[in-house]
């Protein structure tokens, strides 16, 4: 008797549980994010909510409104509900024993951090090890949040600044392979100094402030409120292609005051993406997502096309290089070269020299670069895709008296290939080499150097 009114009584917390669970799984918005396969991976999280709550409800049903059936099956096969119980122990403690073990197989994975003022940063002092098909990279930050060596005073070197995203940061290859840091190796073998990783004798010194995702609009709050305490001669601003959507994406969040960006709302998108994030964190999902992410990659075109056949302007980055997109992207454009301009005036105003380097993508290359995840994006192999994006920077800087560097017929034109991860699509240490080289001698005929 008392076995049977535990079983009811668990029966209804369950039916509970499982109607609470499925509310919140109808209600959860998926975060906004650019990138289609952690979108799809999202999807997938919210769907699993769904499921599993959908199953407790169902076994909450029974056993509330089947009850005699229920105690009768019960009855008649007294070992079922051991068997069931034993099973479910079993999975739960050869999952949790996977997680534990996997956590020495998994290397660990570095963490942006929420930041009011800045949407997000590196955090100061952290090390993470990244490990694909493609590289298995060692990244430390520096204690202020740069991933760089510690960063001393300026004396008397020239200083430049790099500002970017991923591929400033150099994703995917050592820190010294970065474009950034052979460029300070270049400039100082130029001058006859001993390069010392940012020490008073160097006569350059180039310092990597590339963070995951990072667009004009957040390099502009960087450069105001962080970059400037460093010093810079020069401020290089490495513009992508995903700048434009990115900057759409974090204009939403932002938070003004008398037309002037004073930081972002980051509260709303960290509740949006804490149960996804524990959830992609699992040593057992970061262990199968490489080996998943080829069969995900084959739904994803599907996933950054709206129900109008039109590409999503809310997860597509890469609109702005597809030909014969239907959308309006005007004001999308607007944002982002308006913020452009704006780190050229908080330059003019500190006597800084800014730049601006646009470089393309595989896609833009050639028909063979970034091969492999190409596809994942919806674009196909063997073709190459418009550098219209590239040469409307271009003309926007020279309009606004910015000095402009683009290196896509550097990259076209170079000896060495590949210069991008085959499937990731971030530059290889080919790329940053090309990068270094060009910058090099943009800098020596813009006589800055």
């Amino acid at each position: 008797m008392v076995r049977l009114k535990l079983r009811n009584i668990f029966a209804i917390i369950g039916l509970f549980l499982g109607l609470f669970i499925f509310n919140f799984g109808m209600k959860y918005k998926l975060p906004l994010t650019s990138n289609p396969v952690t979108s799809l991976e999202a999807v997938i999280f919210k769907y699993l909510i769904i499921v599993f709550s959908l199953l407790l409800i169902l076994v909450g049903m029974v056993f509330v409104f089947l009850r005699k059936k229920v105690d009768l099956f019960f009855r008649r096969h007294k070992d079922f509900s051991k068997n069931v119980l034993l099973l479910f122990v079993t999975v739960v403690i050869c999952l949790l024993f996977l997680e534990f073990v996997l956590s020495f197989v998994v290397p660990p994975v570095g963490e942006d951090r929420s930041d009011h003022l800045l949407h997000h940063k590196n955090t100061p002092l952290s090390e993470s090890r990244s490990k694909t098909d493609e590289w298995d990279i060692s990244s430390k930050i520096n204690s202020i949040g740069l991933r760089d060596h510690e960063i001393g005073e300026k004396g008397d070197k020239t200083r430049i600044l790099m500002l970017g995203d991923s591929f400033t940061l150099g994703f995917g290859v050592s820190l010294e392979d970065t474009f950034t840091k052979q460029l300070e190796t270049m400039l100082n073998d130029d001058s006859g100094v001993d390069v010392g990783g940012g020490n008073l004798g160097d006569t350059y010194e180039v310092i990597n402030t590339g963070v995951i995702s990072y667009s004009s609009i957040l390099e502009y709050q960087y450069l105001k409120h962080h970059g400037l305490k460093l010093e810079p001669d020069i401020v290089i601003l490495n513009f992508d292609m995903s700048d434009v959507m990115d900057n759409y994406k974090y204009n939403k969040s932002a938070l003004y005051e008398g037309g002037e960006i004073v930081g972002f709302d980051v509260e709303k998108a960290k509740q949006d993406r804490r149960l996804v994030n524990v959830f992609l964190k699992s040593n057992i999902i970061r262990f199968l997502k490489p080996r998943l992410e080829s069969i995900l990659t084959m739904f994803v075109e599907k996933n950054i096309v709206s129900d109008d056949g039109k590409y999503d302007v809310e997860k597509d980055k890469y609109i702005i290089v597809r030909d014969n997109v239907d959308v309006d992207l005007e004001p999308h454009w607007d944002l982002t070269l308006d913020y452009v301009k704006k780190l050229k005036q908080i330059c003019d105003e500190h006597d800084i020299v800014f730049i601006v380097h646009v470089y393309p993508y595989g896609i833009q290359v050639d028909g063979e670069e970034w091969g492999l995840g190409r596809t994942k994006w919806g674009f196909e192999l063997g073709s190459i895709y418009s550098t219209d994006p590239l040469s409307r920077v271009e003309e926007f800087c020279k309009e606004n008296n910015i000095i402009v560097m683009n290196s896509l017929e550097t990259f076209r034109n170079a000896e060495t290939k590949p210069l991008f991860f085959p499937f990731d699509g971030h530059f290889n240490e080919n790329g940053h080499l090309v990068v270094a080289e060009f910058l090099y001698e943009e800098l020596v005929d813009e006589g800055l150097i």
